[in-house]
């Protein structure tokens, strides 16, 4: 994997992540509609997912830092 798709994908999970919050909260606002306990479990999820898209993320600048100081 090339640092440019794992930076990528760290983004799309960081932003597949943000819709999974808005959805939950979005459903909580309208108890009658859901179940709070899967709403909180989809919460605990998107946080989860958002910390190790953060991680991946900064795993690829830091991929991108060596390479750069290599090269150079």
């Amino acid at each position: 994997m090339d640092v440019k798709s794992a930076f990528m994908s760290g983004v799309q999970g960081y932003q597949n992540a943000a819709s999974s919050v808005k959805s939950a909260t979005r459903a909580i606002n309208q108890p009658e509609s859901s179940s709070l306990t899967a709403n909180l479990v989809q919460l605990k999820q998107a946080e989860l997912t958002g910390q190790a898209s953060v991680r991946a993320i900064k795993a690829a600048d830091e991929m991108l830092g060596t390479v750069i100081d290599i090269r150079v």
